[in-house]
């Protein structure tokens, strides 16, 4: 009897112990399912939302992470894209071109792309110097797939950032106007039939960011953000357009700032992605912006995680 009392013991112990490990392991999946993502490790979907339409899970042990597939219909990899660029690694002619070509003319002596003084916050710091001559453009030109030659409206949704702030504010003596988001490829900026985008100068909007959503030449749409920029500040910049290409979306530092419904969309309307810093008047070198980072995204369909 006391044999079969021990036997029965160890056995519910042995239950107690599965069920308990099973509940750690739904708990620890649900806990860990808003936890930050450690650098060089991918999970594929970790919601709990996942976990409650009953799509199993498996731990990774090795890795310390939960691993959560998605049915093949939720997500497909083919569908989203992401390009993205710090600055922190190679110089204006080789690794930096691998998602944009860092464009310079008409602008004299002592022109061109440098790195500056690292932040805190920010590193792989590249400033935009501006030389001796009166028409200095220096640009970030995307020349990657999905960045150039962009038709909005047929499926796909895009998103534009860059993370920026000013060495010097544009002035009557050294005037320079700034332009963040899609742009067209028809002219030589500054100027534009067609865009989706930020611009700022001193003459422009009393010195504030504004909105600009131009369909055609002569037919526009201006917002006034409301945000003067300073020197020294960083400010986050992004455009977002839905893959119908019905709206366009501005934030600046995460805050929607504007809306616009009324784009010009479709094949025969195209526009490339693009951070333009155009002098206008002075001969004598200075620094226009500096730069943290660019984001492009581009995505569509359901499912999709950026």
């Amino acid at each position: 009897m006391k044999t079969r009392s021990k036997l029965f013991a160890i056995v519910n112990l042995a239950i107690f112990t599965l069920t308990l490990g099973l509940g750690y392991e739904t708990a620890h999946a649900q806990s860990r399912s808003t936890a930050p993502v450690k650098a060089g490790r991918t999970v594929a979907d970790t919601t709990s939302e996942a976990i409650k339409n009953g799509v199993t899970s498996s731990i990774d042990q090795s890795a310390g992470l939960i691993k959560i597939p998605l049915p093949i219909a939720e997500f497909d990899p083919t569908m989203s894209h992401e390009v993205f660029e710090d600055f922190l690694n190679g110089s204006n002619a080789t690794p930096l071109e691998k998602i944009n070509q860092l464009a310079y003319a008409g602008g004299g002596t002592g022109q061109g792309w440098g790195y500056t003084t690292a932040y805190e916050d920010a590193w792989g710091v590249i400033e935009a110097r501006h030389g001796t001559g009166p028409n200095s453009r220096l640009d970030f030109v995307g020349k990657s797939p999905n960045m150039f030659a962009v038709a909005l409206g047929v499926g796909t949704g895009y998103e534009y950032q860059v993370r920026c702030n000013f060495a010097n504010l544009s002035t009557p003596t050294n005037r320079f106007v700034t332009f963040d988001g899609f742009f067209d490829g028809d002219t030589v900026d500054p100027e534009f039939n067609r865009g989706i985008l930020f611009r700022y100068s001193d003459d422009i909007n009393e010195g504030r960011f504004q909105v600009v959503v131009r369909r055609a030449a002569g037919d526009e749409t201006l917002i006034d953000t409301g945000v003067t920029p300073f020197v020294d500040t960083w400010y986050r910049l992004k455009v977002v357009v839905d893959a119908s290409g019905t709206e366009a979306q501005f934030f600046i530092d995460s805050q929607l700032v504007a809306s616009v419904t009324n784009l010009a969309t479709g094949t025969t309307n195209r526009y490339t992605a693009e951070s333009n810093n155009d002098r206008l008047t002075g001969n004598t070198p200075f620094s226009s912006r500096r730069f943290d980072y660019v984001r492009y995204r581009a995505t569509s369909g359901r499912g999709s995680r950026l």
